[in-house]
């Protein structure tokens, strides 16, 4: 099973959800692999979602990048570099001063106390979303490498419309791809480690 591009995923999802005796799966597909996007990207946390990028600060605040989900490293660059701590939002509800950063915050935007008190060059390494597919991106690492947790996780939010009883077997098998999928990533990653992630529970 492997899919060179989202039409041809499309495809095979019509033709499972065919058999499986839903109608209207064309006009639908799109949806339920942006769904299925959706859920991966709450669950999946492999090397292949990790970013690094450089920025230059000099006010209070840094808008987010468009993939972001979440922050894994934060430094600024410099001999010595030094690393940016992480505090909640509320910790930064009073006045802040100027002077070099020390830590940073994450609401819709990345907040720095103090606020810079001249550019700084900042390098942000984080977890980011997976590439979602449409025309314009026809396809992505994850459907090169993994296009049974495509075509199972979008066929398990298919079932969902439907309402269909089957949908369990479906979910099973999407539960089974996302967990290969992570053990791939320990088994290239650390060759002589590997330990299996418990369970999910769907």
């Amino acid at each position: 099973m492997a899919f060179a591009n989202v039409a041809q995923l499309k495809t095979a999802l019509a033709d499972w959800a065919n058999k499986a005796g839903l109608s209207n799966v064309e006009a639908k597909a799109a949806e339920w692999i942006a769904l299925f996007e959706a859920q991966a990207n709450r669950e999946l946390d492999v090397r292949e979602m990790t970013a690094t990028a450089t920025f230059t600060i000099s006010g209070e605040t840094m808008a987010l990048p468009c993939d972001f989900a979440g922050v894994r490293s934060f430094r600024i660059e410099g001999s010595p570099a030094t690393a940016l701590e992480y505090a909640p939002p509320e910790a930064f509800d009073s006045a802040l001063g100027t002077g070099k950063p020390t830590r940073y915050t994450v609401t819709d935007v990345i907040t720095f106390d103090p606020v810079p008190d001249y550019s700084y060059e900042v390098r942000l390494r984080y977890r980011k979303r997976i590439p979602s597919l449409s025309a314009q991106c026809a396809t992505n690492w994850l459907l090169r490498r993994h296009p049974d947790a495509y075509l199972y996780g979008a066929l398990t939010q298919a079932l969902i419309y439907f309402r269909d009883d089957e949908r369990q077997v479906i979910r099973n098998a999407y539960a089974e791809a996302l967990m290969a999928i992570e053990q791939d990533d320990k088994r290239t990653a650390y060759p002589s480690t590997l330990n299996a992630r418990a369970g999910r529970a769907f």
